[in-house]
């Protein structure tokens, strides 16, 4: 199964609907992380505590969260996107089913 089929069936499984023209980006990208999974098969895990620490630390980032207030010009562009609103709510598309 190539790339783009693994992405067209996952994209079922999840019932998501993603545009073809993105297909084969997201293909790569999945590509891209099972070839770093696949790194970790390499390594052999014998209790040695410096082998785990450096595979630990291997291209690892970490940021802090923050959580940013967003105030009322940000809250009125982003319910400008929204094509239906009831009240404070905004309706988004159905993208579940039980077909």
């Amino acid at each position: 199964m190539s790339g783009e089929e693994e992405v067209k069936k996952l994209a079922e499984l999840a019932r998501i609907r993603i545009p073809e023209d993105r297909i084969p980006l997201l293909a790569k990208e999945i590509q891209g992380v099972l070839a770093y999974m696949k790194s970790f098969d390499e390594v052999a895990f014998d209790g040695d505590k410096k082998t785990r620490a450096r595979v630990r630390d291997e291209k690892v980032v970490l940021r802090e969260d923050v959580v940013v207030a967003s105030g009322d010009e940000q809250t009125a562009l982003l319910r400008e996107q929204f094509p239906e609103q009831e009240g404070r709510y905004l309706r988004v598309q159905k993208i579940l089913s039980h077909e």
